[in-house]
């Protein structure tokens, strides 16, 4: 009879032992099956109260179903078979497989205190195509068989070439055994169903990705009962020489080796059997630290498009995130994970900055990067065409603007716009101009921020010339006569002009 016991402990440690199944006391929540039947089938199953063995409630559940009661130790009789039809994660203390298990899909044993167990009795478990049992690290395996061909982990149809992909297969962690040598196997079903009488050394980590100036713990195991000597672990490949420890002499073989510089370390682990060594290797990826690197400045932008923001010197993958006020609410932006981002387009002021990880190191966080976004300028109303006397200066007006004044003149109202010059607030909403002695036409440019500027509707100031009328007094004619008669003339010349009259008059006394 052949005995395999294949131990994981932080890693993936492999032992092979003679193997008995002890009778064990039974507890509540224990069950066992009671025919053939499905995993989530009630009917399936027996369940220990304390006094009794019966079928399981709905409130107890099938094994592994409630966290309340606790499932404990769950058997599969040697005349019986259990199917898992659907993909299955459950929470039992050990399994134990004397009759068969057999898996459609994938079955997962979730991690508990103390780890749960494997022990194959004279029974098999068979997979389907694809099918993936896998146990938590920690978790013990422990095969005893009598033949390796009919029981201990085998194929539904071991003729089915088609299967031999390497994606079927039970996994302790990270290490696996698949049907055949397919890609990421640590071995096939076969090495582990025949190992009894021979050696298979394992090397393994507690983690296989760390981050630079990091320790890693590696553990070295066997899968066979002979007995090993001149047990080592080496540092095969890296960027650094480490200074390797004494290699216990003792299975498991764990050795802490650290601290590790970016790059990829490679380390072997051999022992010798027979004068014959056996080795495996396990590689180390060790990522360099994060650095979040430089953000790009603070920028403005107009309401209604877009900003790039980008960073440079970054070490390690990115993620953009974005705030409305800079302090609070940060948030992904989905698909924001390269150095440069083009923002959506923006109607209010918005903060960015990026998070920075390599690999399993801390992440980092940038400065945050205001994009400030200007309301579109808006040119307002300007107020109406006016007429001043020649000499005299003009009030203009805009209201309702939106961006900064700039008030501009022009001779003919199409052509040779300026900036206003003289006068008194050229650049506010309201305008007074100098003294004028000719017609000029009025505008004003506003521009909010970057946004393109708007110029608003343009007046007139026309401006009235002065008309002089000049009367002399004739000596020896009645004084008040002739204020009647210059004050006619001055009526019917401001009738005939309608425009201001100035009066000059001179008196020649006598």
């Amino acid at each position: 009879m052949k005995k395999i016991n294949i131990l994981r402990k932080a890693g993936f440690l492999l032992f092979f032992f003679f193997f008995s199944h002890l009778a064990m006391a039974q507890a509540v929540g224990d069950y066992k099956s009671a025919g053939t039947g499905n995993w989530t089938s009630l009917s399936s199953w027996l369940y220990y109260d304390g006094s009794v063995w019966a079928t399981p409630s709905s409130a107890v559940g099938y094994p592994g179903e409630k966290t309340t009661p606790l499932t404990k130790t769950v058997t599969i009789l040697a005349t019986n078979t259990i199917t898992v039809s659907a993909a299955l994660s459950v929470s039992i203390g050990d399994l134990y497989v004397e009759g068969k298990l057999v898996l459609m899909n994938n079955f997962t044993l979730k991690t508990r205190t103390p780890f749960p167990n494997l022990i194959i009795n004279d029974g098999t478990i068979y997979f389907a195509k694809n099918a993936e049992f896998t146990l938590p690290s920690g978790a013990n395996i422990s095969i005893s068989i009598t033949d390796s061909t009919t029981q201990g982990l085998q194929m539904v149809d071991p003729n089915d070439n088609t299967a031999c992909t390497g994606q079927t297969g039970i996994s302790i962690g990270n290490k696996k055994f698949s049907m055949c040598q397919g890609t990421g196997t640590a071995g096939t079903f076969g090495q582990v169903n025949e190992a009894a009488a021979s050696g298979i050394a394992v090397a393994n980590a507690e983690q296989t990705q760390i981050c630079a100036g990091s320790y890693v713990k590696l553990i070295g195991s066997k899968i066979g009962n002979a007995t090993v000597t001149n047990i080592k672990w080496l540092q095969f490949a890296g960027p650094t020489t480490v200074v390797m420890p004494a290699t216990p002499q003792s299975l498991p073989s764990e050795v802490t080796v650290g601290p590790l510089s970016a790059g990829t370390y490679t380390f072997e682990f051999s022992f010798v059997i027979a004068n014959k060594t056996f080795s495996d290797n396990i590689t180390i990826s060790v990522n360099p630290v994060s650095v979040a690197g430089t953000v790009s400045a603070n920028q403005s932008i107009c309401s209604g498009t877009a900003a790039t923001v980008s960073l440079t010197g970054n070490v390690g993958a990115i993620q953009w995130q974005q705030s409305s006020d800079g302090s609070t609410g940060w948030t992904d932006i989905p698909g924001a994970t390269s150095a440069s981002y083009m923002t959506s387009n923006l109607t209010a002021t918005t903060y960015y900055h990026a998070v920075v990880k390599s690999g399993d190191c801390s992440s980092v966080t940038t400065s945050s990067v205001t994009v400030n976004v200007n309301p579109a300028s808006v040119a307002g109303t300007i107020s109406a065409d006016q007429s001043i006397c020649s000499g005299t200066a003009a009030t203009i007006s805009l209201t309702g603007t939106v961006g900064t004044v700039q008030w501009q003149q022009s001779a003919d109202g199409t052509s040779n716009w300026t900036n206003v010059t003289g006068g008194s607030g050229g650049t506010s909403n309201n305008y007074t101009t100098p003294n004028l002695t000719a017609n000029v036409f009025y505008r004003a440019v506003v521009t909010s921020g970057l946004c393109s500027s708007a110029t608003s509707l343009r007046i007139k100031v026309t401006v009235l010339p002065i008309n002089t009328v000049s009367l002399s007094s004739v000596a020896g004619t009645d004084s008040r006569k002739q204020y009647v008669s210059i004050h006619r003339l001055l009526l019917l010349r401001i009738r005939q002009r309608e425009q201001p009259v100035h009066l000059s008059l001179v008196y020649q006394l006598v």
